[in-house]
């Protein structure tokens, strides 16, 4: 029967589903806390420091759950999804290297990279969009991948003109009432940057301000 963590790694169960069973836990935590193998412990030539960091090992006292804890923001992005699973998959699978990993958190991120990029994203659509990445993952080809994900998220976030915003501390990307707003103009003022939505359902303005 696996246990919690190659239920994760291997892809039977979500990430966000992970996350609340370690905060729930202590057992879990502690299973997750002390997978880095003991003789690796202050050994800097041990063989898994090929895979990962010694330095980030050392400065957490190789306990690998206050590690994820100190780089990652537990947020559900796919960023975020793919750090904490490849931080975890390169220390379990030097004691482990035959289990059936999941490859899912590495082509999402992949596809959204090449398809979608840094205009669309913000905790409010951040479903919406990985949804869409997944429906794209069944298409067989890169291309048609792609090409799949890049029309849908044009049309999903009711782009015009291909006009996107350029986002200055990441994207924050509104939702409606049903759907994605609709980007309208960004303006400057001083060291703010006003970014403005319409939702298209409902006409609702909303503002996303960032700074310089």
């Amino acid at each position: 029967m696996k246990n919690i963590l190659e239920s994760m790694l291997t892809g039977e169960i979500k990430m966000s589903e992970f996350i609340d069973q370690i905060n729930q836990n202590p057992v879990a935590m502690e299973l997750v806390a002390t997978i880095i193998p003991q003789d690796a412990v202050n050994n800097p030539d041990h063989g898994l420091w090929q895979k990962i960091s010694y330095d980030w090992a050392r400065m957490c006292g190789f306990n690998a759950w206050e590690g994820i804890c100190n780089i990652c923001r537990f947020d559900d992005s796919i960023g975020d999804n793919l750090n904490i699973w490849g931080t975890l998959h390169a220390i379990y699978s030097y004691s482990y290297p035959n289990l059936p990993y999941t490859t899912k958190y590495h082509d999402i991120h992949t596809l959204y990279l090449e398809a979608i990029g840094d205009y669309y994203g913000g905790p409010e659509v951040k479903d919406i969009i990985e949804s869409i990445i997944i429906d794209s993952l069944e298409l067989k080809t890169k291309s048609q991948r792609i090409k799949y994900a890049k029309e849908k998220i044009k049309n999903t976030f009711h782009v015009v003109d291909n006009k996107k915003p350029w986002w200055i501390q990441g994207a924050e990307w509104p939702f409606g009432i049903n759907s994605p707003m609709q980007f309208i103009e960004k303006k400057r003022r001083g060291e703010e940057v006003h970014y403005i939505f319409r939702d298209v359902d409902t006409g609702e303005i909303r503002t996303v301000i960032q700074y310089y």
